[in-house]
């Protein structure tokens, strides 16, 4: 996964437990960071027949994953433990806590990363659920696909 990342210009902070934390720098004037991104996740969920067979060769079970993204400022902080840096923000939480609305090898993304990725037109999107923050809304999830893909799937190809 940390080839697709980086392979995708994007920032590996760390490794928790069997998740990575990484983000995609990005700018309102250039949306190459967001498509980074995106296509960072399908690119992952593209991967995973090619790494179950990888590990199957070698002896060892498949594997199942889940990714999540949201967009939002981060924080970039320092520990005084070692020279390891963090990001802190809205956007890590709610990818964390919207991971758990996927299913086995599905990609989601948060309601502010949708709102920027649906202008672009490149992706299909299916509202699944809603995390509850617990005040009177909720945050909208969307499952988020290749087109190409999704249109096959239709056509039965």
């Amino acid at each position: 996964m940390s080839k697709i990342i980086y392979r995708c210009n994007g920032i590996i902070i760390k490794n928790i437990g069997d998740s990575l934390l990484y983000y995609f720098p990005y700018s309102d004037t250039d949306k190459i960071g967001l498509t980074n991104c995106i296509e960072c996740g399908l690119e992952m969920i593209r991967s995973k027949k090619y790494l179950s067979q990888q590990l199957v060769s070698e002896g060892l079970p498949s594997v199942d994953f889940r990714i999540s993204a949201d967009y939002g400022t981060v924080f970039f902080m320092k520990t005084s433990i070692n020279d390891s840096i963090d990001i802190i923000g809205t956007p890590v939480n709610m990818s964390s806590k919207i991971n758990r609305l996927a299913a086995k090898n599905q990609f989601v993304i948060g309601s502010d990363l949708f709102q920027m990725a649906k202008e672009l037109k490149l992706w299909e999107f299916k509202e699944i659920n809603d995390y509850s923050l617990g005040f009177k809304q909720s945050y909208p999830v969307y499952l988020i696909s290749d087109k190409y893909v999704s249109q096959n799937l239709k056509n039965g190809t």
